[in-house]
C-alpha cells in the first residue's frame, strides 16, 4: 500500500513526532510512505530511511501556487492508496 502523509511542518512538536512515528509504523507494516510537509525546517524526522521526505517550500502566500503545483506532481507520480493529512 502507498501512504501519503501531509503535514504543515516538521519542526519540534508533538504532532510532528506522531507523524514521524506513523511513517515508521507504516513502513514496518510493508507500506511505501511519502511524507510531504509544507514548510521548513525539518527538525523531526522518521527513523526509517525508506520514508521519502519532500518539503513544498510554502513559506509565504506567494509560494502557494508553486507549492500546490509541486504537490499535484507528487500525487500523480506517487499514486497513493491513502492520503493522511494533519
Amino acid at each position: 500500500m502507498k501512504v501519503l502523509l501531509v503535514v504543515t511542518g516538521m519542526s519540534m512538536g508533538g504532532a510532528e513526532r506522531v507523524v514521524a512515528d506513523l511513517a515508521d509504523a507504516f513502513v514496518k507494516a510493508g507500506s511505501e510512505v511519502l511524507l510531504v510537509y509544507l514548510k521548513a525546517p525539518l527538525q523531526v524526522r522518521p527513523k526509517r530511511a525508506e520514508v521519502e521526505l519532500v518539503c513544498l517550500g510554502m513559506e509565504s502566500a506567494k509560494d502557494m501556487l508553486t507549492g500546490y503545483l509541486k504537490f499535484v506532481r507528487l500525487v500523480r507520480r506517487f499514486q497513493p492508496d491513502v492520503v493522511h493529512s494533519h
